[in-house]
């Protein structure tokens, strides 16, 4: 008998979206500098133009 999954029975997880779809998160630290403006954004604005992050 194969014991259930965790994310089945923990009702931490119970409103977690668990669908299989790839998800994204991406934490910028120090937001407010130069680099972040200059560099960070408009490469993650690319990227996201371009396709290469979901939605």
């Amino acid at each position: 008998m194969e014991s259930p999954s965790l994310l089945q029975t923990s009702p931490l997880t119970s409103r977690l979206d668990v669908s299989g779809e790839p998800s994204l998160c991406i934490a910028v630290i120090g937001a407010t500098g130069e680099l972040a403006r200059g560099k960070i954004f408009p490469a993650l604005f690319a990227l996201y133009y371009s396709g290469f992050l979901p939605e």
